[in-house]
């Protein structure tokens, strides 16, 4: 992936808007898929705007909302990417039989929700 300029949270977002098809999503709803602060992901969707990888839309219904969605460079980037990032996955996954892919997706996915329901983190002041 480094081989086209991404790093794999830009790929990782690029990949979850391009999976939502035409629909744009806000920056929490890409924190919440990603299971990122919206912090994280205001920061990294700036960057990919500013990169004109991505593009901010009005969000319907809402006109005070802003989403974000693909160029049509990036989505033809990103189809083209998909395959390979999919291919990449299945390969690394060869080593576990169905069963433990599943169980696997499973526990990730309650890992997931615990993140979700956590408090958000301490902030620690260093002693000097």
């Amino acid at each position: 992936m480094r081989q086209v300029g991404l790093t794999p949270a830009r790929l990782n977002l690029l990949m979850v808007l391009f999976l939502c098809g035409d629909r744009a999503l806000t920056v929490s709803e890409l924190g919440e898929l990603l299971v990122v602060s919206p912090g994280n992901i205001t920061g990294l969707v700036d960057g990919l705007v500013k990169d004109r990888l991505v593009r901010r839309v009005a969000y319907p219904g809402d006109r005070r909302a802003v989403a974000f969605e693909l160029t049509t460079r990036e989505c033809r980037l990103v189809r083209w990417l998909a395959p390979l990032h999919f291919r990449l996955i299945r390969s690394l996954m060869s080593g576990l039989s169905r069963p433990q892919a599943r169980s696997l997706a499973r526990l990730l996915d309650e890992v997931r929700k615990q993140v979700r329901r956590a408090p958000p983190p301490m902030i620690i002041r260093r002693p000097f």
